[in-house]
């Protein structure tokens, strides 16, 4: 006689799951840790990293008045053993106190100009596009803090800079105006070919450096759908891997908002993961202030960890950061670039490398040596060139560095910058002061190396290395390093 199976009634096993969810709440319920972002430009000139790290309770807010004794920190190569990081610095609320630089990257195709809500009472419906800009308004007006920057970035078929990163109000007002309707054959969606691009142009920042993707839909490049060539883009197709690691070299994370009835691009989640983000869903006008909103308190609420990392073979680093947390420890990880001065590539090297290898260790050591030598309080600039050393103030509003075909240097002021000066450089690197800020600019009309990466147009911190022919300079400005230094 077989058994007799018991039936449970469905009461019963509803209230029987619930016991269980409850009894495991607590393993699920704990506070996690995420990193946010790493940015390695000061691994040349300081020999020091910066991990960004969040941690967010089970209601999803930011953890607050965290200690360093509630962190620690090992690195190593990618998919190594990782070694603990002995020592390192801590800094609460490091983005608040240093300010953001918040690139808002906004779908411009054409299926952003049709009604937010169809069934919405009214003549005319608002469109997607209408809610963005006003929410973008309510976004702008939040912000309070002067030293943080905000750009704009429109994107459908091409990708447009509306405003680079800046701290006035008004130049943002301008650029939303400057978004409107695209013709027909603007109207795809070139939204990994778009990451790529603002990863590129934030290439220039430093600090906590966030990309806000607004988007109604997915990637739908005009190449693949048309069989010809993107005016901006040529054949060439993006993937969102290529995006992402383009994104994680210049230590910037992705929060992208899916703002629109259709399905999102199913990538958005591993772009966000992987960047340090996180994927949000919108509906309205209200929502997607929201979320902007939400993101900004999110980031100002993060952790800075400031460590030296070792000489290890390859370019890559992993970095774990492990919280120490009342109900048990969260952990994460993330990999980013050193370049090949601290990571010469992995495997068997060829004797060959080990000349600019050695250069290189020798170039930083008198780098390193200028910058201890340099004890200036005033904005500067050392330069390095022909055997000799010289500091020059930056005072003026305009500073133009001319480089002759003897790399012979001449610097002169706005005042001094006469025609005969300019006519005399065959290459010039001219730095522009921000006189409300007193931020400084690199400029140029040809690519000039900074820290080891080509740029046109270059915010300047304390520490950068600039590189044209065979001068270095070395820019430097105590009284902004002060300013920054977070309260204690």
């Amino acid at each position: 006689m077989s058994p007799v199976k018991k039936r449970v009634k469905p009461a019963a096993a509803l209230a029987a799951l619930i016991m269980i969810l409850a009894a495991a709440a607590p393993a699920f319920a704990q506070e996690q840790a995420t990193i946010a972002q790493i940015d390695p430009s000061r691994l040349l000139t300081r020999q020091e990293v910066d991990v960004y790290v969040g941690v967010t309770g089970p209601n999803g807010n930011a953890v607050t008045g965290l200690e360093a004794g509630d962190f620690s920190m090992s690195e190593g190569l990618p998919g190594g053993p990782l070694l603990p990081v002995a020592h390192f610095s801590f800094h609460e609320g490091a983005p608040a106190n240093e300010g953001l630089t918040f690139f808002l990257l906004v779908d411009n195709s054409g299926s952003m100009y049709e009604p937010l809500d169809a069934s919405a009472a009214g003549a005319r419906p608002q469109t997607r596009i209408e809610a963005a800009r006003s929410a973008i308004r309510i976004f702008l007006n939040s912000v309070d803090n002067p030293a943080d920057r905000i750009g704009l970035a429109s994107f459908n078929t091409l990708y447009r800079v509306e405003t680079l990163p800046t701290r006035l109000r008004s130049d943002m007002e301008a650029a939303l105006a400057r978004i409107v309707r695209p013709t027909e054959a603007d109207s795809f969606t070139e939204l990994y070919a778009s990451l790529r691009a603002a990863a590129q142009v934030l290439s220039g920042w430093k600090g906590r450096k966030v990309i806000l993707l607004l988007t109604d839909g997915e990637n739908f490049p005009y190449y693949l759908h048309t069989g010809r060539p993107n005016p901006q883009f040529g054949s060439a197709l993006v993937s969102s891997e290529e995006a992402v690691r383009v994104l994680i070299r210049e230590g910037i994370s992705v929060f992208p908002i899916q703002f629109g009835p259709a399905l999102p691009d199913a990538n958005l989640q591993t772009i966000a993961h992987s960047t340090g983000g996180r994927v949000f869903d919108a509906r309205s006008e209200k929502e997607l202030a929201s979320v902007y909103l939400s993101v900004r308190r999110s980031v100002l609420e993060e952790y800075r960890l400031t460590y030296s990392p070792r000489m290890l073979a390859g370019d890559r680093r992993e970095v774990r950061v492990e919280y120490h947390g009342p109900d048990g420890t969260s952990s994460a990880s993330q990999y980013y670039f050193v370049g090949t001065l601290f990571g010469p590539p992995a495997g068997r090297l060829s004797p060959l490398l080990v000349v600019p290898f050695l250069i290189a260790l020798l170039a930083w050591f008198l780098i390193s040596r200028a910058r201890f030598l340099n004890r200036r309080s005033d904005a500067n600039l050392e330069i390095l060139a022909g055997g000799s050393t010289k500091v020059f103030s930056l005072n003026e509003g305009k500073t133009v560095i001319g480089f002759d075909a003897s790399n012979r240097v001449t610097v002169t002021s706005e005042e001094e910058d006469s025609e005969k000066n300019r006519e005399s450089a065959t290459s010039q690197v001219t730095l522009v002061k921000d006189q409300r800020s007193g931020t400084f600019t690199v400029v140029s009309d040809e690519p000039v190396m900074v820290n080891n990466r080509p740029a046109q147009r270059r915010h300047l911190r304390p520490g950068d290395v600039l590189r044209v022919g065979e001068a270095t300079l070395v820019f430097d400005d105590r009284s902004a390093e002060e300013k920054q230094k977070p309260e204690r």
